[in-house]
Order: C-alpha cells, then structure tokens, then sequence
C-alpha cells in the first residue's frame, strides 16, 4: 500500500511521537501525517506527559524513544497508559533490543529499530493500530 493510500481510514487515528531528537520526532510527523494519521508530538517524557493529561480526545499509539535523558521509554507507556487506555505503544531505538534490554520492550510494546525509512514507520505503526 502506498503512503497515504489509506488515509480515509487513519485520518481520525492519532499517534504521539516522543523523542529528543528534532530530526527524528520531525521525519515521524512528516510520514505519520503523509500517511493520513493526526500526529501530536513531544519533546520529552514530561510534555508527552503534560500533553496526555491536557489533550481531551482520544492518542491512539504512543511512538517513542526508548532512551531519553530523565526516562526511559518503558516508565512514560507506564505512566501514560492509565490517562489513554486506548493507546498502544511502539518503542524506537537506535541501541539493538538486546542492548536496551529486549524482554522488557517486547513484553511492553512493539519496537522499530532506527534509523528507519517511512515505509518501515508506516507498516509498523498500521500493524500495531490494526491489531
């Protein structure tokens, strides 16, 4: 499928990307969008935080880097999930899984190793939203 083929359907899906790299968190938000998504981001676990708490309709997946200065990953799907139950969560990485600690990522969530290319982003984030 083509990015953006399918934005009748993910038009009202909406993920959070969380990470401190600008680079990043912006090509995310450029494919993410392209592909039909509404896409809020964050800096940093405390704004995705902020964010979650302030924001009244519903974030669909949580997008985010798993080693970020003050918390990992993992602690901000912890502390994220009870405020959007619906969320699922895709963990990024430029550290291999083992090297960040592969059981506990893939017990939490799905992974996409970085750097990645838009369709590998666009593919992961419909296989975990189509679950």
């Amino acid at each position: 499928m083509a990015l953006g083929e399918n934005h009748a359907t993910t038009q009202s899906l909406s993920v959070l990307v969380v990470d401190d790299d600008d680079m990043v968190r912006g090509f995310a938000r450029k494919v993410l969008h392209r592909g039909g998504y509404t896409v809020l981001e964050a800096a940093d676990p405390d704004e995705a935080l902020r964010f979650a708490e302030d924001h009244q309709g519903p974030i669909h997946l949580l997008l985010t880097d798993i080693a970020m200065p003050w918390m990992r990953g993992t602690d901000l799907f912890r502390r994220f999930a009870p405020l959007h139950p619906e969320a699922r969560v895709i963990y990024m990485s430029g550290y291999t899984p083992d090297t960040i600690g592969q059981g506990e990522v893939m017990a939490a969530g799905e992974f996409i190793q970085k750097p990645f290319n838009a369709g590998d982003l666009i593919d992961k984030v419909r296989e975990v939203l189509d679950r």
